[in-house]
């Protein structure tokens, strides 16, 4: 930053130096950091959640057996639709899944979920 500024004071205009869109890149990627890496990862959970409950409706629905439909319905809640809704938020405010506490959430839920729908 400070050859950019340089290369500004000397052209008269350091009060408004916007650095080139490569340098813009660099701070946005540091600025973000691993934040988008978990909301990444929470869709792609979300996905894999997704085809697993999708599954076990089809399964159910082919087999008129509806067994596991408390199953079905908490596969589709609690791993689809609440992994997706992090995903998104996380994804969209990068500070919040750039920190430990997103992270801690992101392995906490997944094990949490995982242990439900077992239980």
């Amino acid at each position: 930053m400070g050859e950019i500024r340089k290369r500004m004071e000397r052209r008269g205009s350091a009060s408004r130096a916007i650095p080139p869109a490569s340098h813009r890149m660099q701070l946005k990627q540091s600025m973000i950091g691993e934040a988008v890496n978990v909301g990444i990862a929470f869709i792609k959970v979300a996905s894999v959640y997704l085809l697993i409950g999708v599954s076990l409706g089809l399964y159910m629905g082919i087999s008129e057996n509806f067994q596991y439909a408390p199953v079905h319905a908490h596969v589709n809640l609690l791993g689809w639709a609440t992994m997706a809704l992090f995903g998104l938020v996380y994804h969209y405010f990068p500070r919040a899944g750039g920190s430990k506490l997103g992270k801690v959430h992101f392995w906490l839920y997944n094990i949490g979920a995982i242990a439900l729908l077992l239980g």
